[in-house]
């Protein structure tokens, strides 16, 4: 018990300042690793993050995508596919962040509806409402990329590149995409329905999951049209549904809902209907020409991906089909 409480003996003015040296080493040699970090994402990644977003994604990021994310999806799909670190997960932050904005406007936008008060749809749906008018910018945005970027199908002739390739515009595909999944799921958690039917969630996460793979790179040519030009057909059905959403508007201005309607039905047939079986059936036989270079669980997820989202458009397709024919009845009838 006397022992114990004697005092501590402070170390040797020698070892005092080899341990002060020590730790300046140590503090040094972090400060020169993570600058070197920080370049040589500079270097690779062509989408640069802010200087507090860098910082944050420098210290906690980097743990989870390179010592779990990145070596697990690299061993799942290919050996090509290990070269692709650091711009993966720089490009999947960046989504995270639009994802995150987008469901922060969705917030303002419902509550500057509801600031106007009274009885009508249009105020009492202000969730339904804003997630349409907040959906409608990534829908532009990714529709807009691919109609720019229009000669790139015609610019992959071999299942490598089309596979394996990448493709800076389609990145930034993949990213808007992400984001717009990311979006979707969060708000259709907190509005409520009729964005909250398992469908609709499973559309959301195969999409999210196809544009999360896509950034590795892996197969980032079909994103031109899986994930870009078939969005076009988006933008006529979100006009229809905020007119279904707000019933007193087809009554008050029929003609616009059914030129909505018309151009819907002309936009969606040909691009997730007709054209998609195509793409499709050719995205298929890449992957089965490839299946020596892509392990059984990436063939398996993206398989899966893909033709569950081809039947969806197909159901949806007949579906509209059905609609146009209603409609036509109706307005035969009505002349």
């Amino acid at each position: 018990a006397g022992s114990s409480s004697m005092p501590r003996r402070a170390p040797p003015p020698r070892l005092r300042l080899r341990l002060r040296l020590r730790q300046r080493l140590r503090l040094r040699l972090r400060r020169r690793r993570r600058r070197e970090s920080l370049a040589s994402r500079a270097e690779r990644g062509p989408i640069s993050l802010s200087r507090a977003g860098a910082h944050l994604s420098s210290v906690w990021w980097p743990r989870l995508s390179r010592t779990w994310f990145e070596e697990k999806m690299a061993e799942t799909f290919s050996t090509e596919l290990a070269f692709a670190r650091l711009t993966a997960s720089e490009d999947v932050f960046q989504a995270t962040k639009y994802g995150l904005l987008y469901v922060t406007l969705w917030i303002l936008l419902v509550s500057v509806i509801r600031s106007y008060g009274g009885t009508s749809k249009f105020v009492q749906n202000a969730r339904l409402n804003a997630y349409y008018l907040v959906g409608i910018i990534p829908i532009l945005w990714t529709s807009w990329l691919g109609l720019s970027n229009l000669s790139v199908l015609w610019g992959y002739s071999t299942p490598e590149g089309r596979m394996f390739g990448e493709i800076l515009s389609a990145r930034r595909i993949c990213v808007q995409q992400l984001g717009y999944q990311i979006f979707c799921i969060v708000v259709g958690t907190l509005a409520g329905p009729p964005l909250n039917k398992p469908e609709m969630y499973a559309h959301h996460t195969f999409a999210g999951i196809a544009a999360l793979l896509s950034l590795f790179p892996y197969a980032q040519y079909y994103t031109f049209f899986f994930g870009s030009l078939v969005e076009i057909s988006n933008i006529p059905l979100t006009v229809m549904d905020i007119f279904r959403a707000n019933r007193e508007y087809i009554d008050s201005y029929p003609t616009v809902y059914l030129a909505a309607k018309l151009l819907f039905a002309v936009t969606f047939i040909p691009l997730r209907n007709a054209l998609w079986v195509p793409f499709a059936l050719q995205f298929t036989g890449d992957i089965y020409n490839l299946r020596n270079r892509i392990s059984f669980a990436g063939q398996a997820i993206t398989y899966l991906a893909l033709w569950f989202l081809s039947a969806l458009q197909f159901i949806w397709g007949g579906l509209v089909v059905k609609s146009v024919i209603a409609a036509f009845r109706k307005l035969r009838k009505e002349t």
